[in-house]
């Protein structure tokens, strides 16, 4: 005999293929008898049928007693509904937390706050941002014109007492950017590349 799967040569009484586990002897098919009483016997077709009271039942409940069970059992599935549904928001509202928190710390945001959260869906560092940098703001003034995100240190130079700092801001792409330069932590010059 054959394996009907892998065709392997295998023993004629084999109930499996010891090659490849395909079970090769399948349950023949009980058939089915079709019994229809009132057509088979026409007596039975007169006769009303009697139903006999159950008796064996060792601790028969009333229809108040029922309707209590009923009302528990829907109540707590209710409370379990009510639990599941809490315990998904509070999985969302932790999950939206770490997003926010892992961005902010990508981006540089030192504050938790609305224009934070804002910031993740629509990109701060835009031309109409940059337009409201004035000469004479601080580097905290203008993180938060940029929706709290710090810039990145390019060049820092220092020259007696007054120290330059220019730092740079990207926009949605590499090729969308933002410089400003401090002098003693004070705007003193911008500039942008491609800022929509």
């Amino acid at each position: 005999m054959y394996c009907r799967k892998c065709g392997q040569e295998i023993p004629d009484d084999s109930v499996f293929c010891q090659y490849c586990s395909e079970q090769l002897v399948t349950e023949q098919p009980k058939k089915t008898v079709n019994y229809y009483p009132e057509r088979d016997n026409p007596t039975l077709a007169t006769q009303t049928p009697q139903v006999e009271p159950v008796s064996n039942v060792s601790n028969p409940i009333s229809e108040e007693q029922a309707t209590k069970l009923v009302k528990s059992i829907k109540r707590k599935n209710f409370f379990k509904g009510l639990f599941k549904a809490i315990l998904f928001i509070i999985l969302i509202v932790a999950l939206a937390i770490i997003i926010i928190l892992g961005y902010q710390n990508c981006t540089g945001q030192s504050e938790f706050s609305l224009d934070s959260i804002i910031s993740i869906f629509v990109n701060p560092i835009n031309s109409k941002n940059y337009d409201k940098i004035e000469k004479g703001m601080t580097y905290d003034e203008v993180v938060k014109i940029f929706g709290g995100q710090k810039g990145v240190d390019f060049i820092e130079v220092s020259v007696d007492d007054n120290k330059s700092t220019i730092y740079v801001w990207y926009g949605k792409s590499k090729y969308e950017y933002c410089t400003v330069e401090f002098i003693n932590n004070k705007v003193y010059e911008k500039s942008q590349i491609g800022l929509k």
